[in-house]
């Protein structure tokens, strides 16, 4: 968002999961990639190395969550964090 906007965060709790959803008011996502951004070295910026999302998606996986991206209706982009509520020993 290089000209400002807003970013909301919101938080939910529903099927022994927490949700964490990041929405901003961005030029969105483009939709032919929504299935790459989480492939390690894949980036879309020119300056990127690609291992952001892909981490971060690595990183869920390890605490038995997930992460989802969409866009918006209205523009932006939606970052969906899944947290299972379960304990596991």
């Amino acid at each position: 968002m290089q000209d400002g906007g807003t970013i909301l965060i919101v938080v939910d709790s529903h099927d022994g999961e927490i949700e964490i959803s990041i929405h901003d008011e961005g030029t969105g996502l483009d939709l032919n990639h929504l299935n790459r951004y989480f492939e390690a070295f894949y980036t879309t910026k020119e300056s990127g190395t690609g291992l952001g999302l892909a981490h971060a998606s690595r990183v869920m996986e390890d605490l038995r969550g997930r992460i989802e991206v969409a866009n918006n209706l209205a523009g932006g982009a939606r970052f969906y964090y899944f947290f299972t509520t379960a304990i596991y020993v």
